[in-house]
């Protein structure tokens, strides 16, 4: 891994002298870090429950679908179909489970970095309030130094200024100069208290500074170590649904290959062929006009039995014998034989009128 050219310790540095801007950004980053890493984590729980609630859907619509009426290829096909759908729920209950997985390694890593990041900023803020209680209080013996310092000048200026005056006494100039020698040894102390203090507070400066570049560079592995982490489960969570989308795919191909064969003359053949039921048509219904009906019934009712004829017999010989055919059986006068062809026919009735003898 190329580390960057400016590093932490290079680029967080505040010019004043209790500021703390350089680290309060460190810190900052620190604590978005942990709350990106906590979003990852409820992000890929909430993925995993989705990933288990779809299969639950899928499995669900799987068993409500029926359609098994279908028959032929395409009747397999759809219970391919339904039987690869349950696959794919099952694909998806796997990819709850590594999300699951996930969501667990990047929690505890996140604790890790929590437990890291707290030492470390518990450091430097012990450091970095030392310090500026060391400033406070070296600008308080500064302040009192300054102090005494003018306090000695102004007794000085005022003995001065007595001891050249024509009616000051000799006790008078003497208090005066118990001043002053008394504002020069405040002034000692004053001096010897601020020196202290600067020398007390460069130390703790130095430990400041030195830490605070240790520190720098400890927050800098930490935010490596948290970026490649999270890098790489990011990855990883993509290949899961890859991974998935891949098998997916491989369910959804033997579904395909199920319903290449699949034509539409075949299954329609297929079903002809295990339902037919014949191909005798109904007879058409005709029209019955009931009067008709009725008397023709009652003609045929009434009609005696018709006498046989040669089948050569003249449509005007089998009409007149349709006519007297309503005769009686036996008539009043034996018929006289007619000459040409019928002359020979035996028969009880003539085929022409009767000559009947004259009274």
């Amino acid at each position: 891994m190329t580390r960057p050219q400016n590093g932490f310790k290079d680029s967080f540095w505040d010019p004043e002298f209790t500021g703390s801007r350089g680290w309060d950004v460190i810190v900052k980053r620190m604590k978005d870090g942990k709350k990106v890493c906590d979003d990852v984590v409820k992000f890929v729980k909430e993925r995993a429950k989705a990933e288990i609630e779809y299969s639950k859907l899928l499995t669900n619509l799987v068993k409500k679908a029926d359609g098994k009426e279908e028959t032929g290829i395409l009747g397999s096909g759809w219970r391919e179909l339904k039987s690869q759908t349950e696959s794919i729920a099952q694909l998806h209950v796997e990819a709850s489970k590594q999300f699951e997985q996930l969501a667990e390694e990047l929690n505890a890593f996140n604790i890790t970095q929590k437990d890291s990041k707290k030492k470390v900023e518990q450091t430097m803020k012990g450091l970095i309030q030392a310090r500026n209680q060391q400033y406070q209080r070296t600008e308080n013996t500064r302040n009192s130094y300054v102090t005494k310092c003018k306090e000695k000048d102004l007794s000085e200026e005022q003995f001065k200024t007595k001891k050249q005056g024509i009616q000051t006494t000799i006790k008078e100039l003497q208090k005066f100069e118990s001043r002053v020698t008394k504002c020069i040894a405040e002034v000692d102390l004053a001096d010897m208290s601020y020196k202290n203090n600067i020398d007390h507070l460069e130390k703790i400066r130095e430990t400041w500074e030195r830490e605070m570049e240790n520190h720098c560079m400890i927050c800098q592995e930490l935010e490596e170590k948290r970026i490649s982490y999270l890098r790489d489960l990011l990855w990883r969570a993509t290949n899961i649904d890859s991974v998935t989308c891949v098998q997916q795919d491989e369910c959804v191909e033997r579904v395909r290959l199920q319903l290449e064969p699949c034509d539409v003359t075949g299954d329609l053949q297929d079903f002809i062929q295990n339902n037919k039921t014949g191909n005798v048509r109904p007879k058409k219904i005709e029209y019955e006009n009931y009067y008709q009906r009725s008397t023709e019934k009652k003609n045929n009712q009434s009609k005696p039995q018709q006498t046989l004829m040669r089948p050569n017999a003249l449509p005007e010989q089998t009409q007149r014998t349709n006519t007297i055919s309503n005769r009686p059986p036996q008539p009043l006068y034996p018929a006289r034989k007619p000459e040409g062809d019928y002359a020979d026919i035996e028969s009880p009735y003539s085929t022409v009128n009767p000559v009947l003898p004259s009274p």
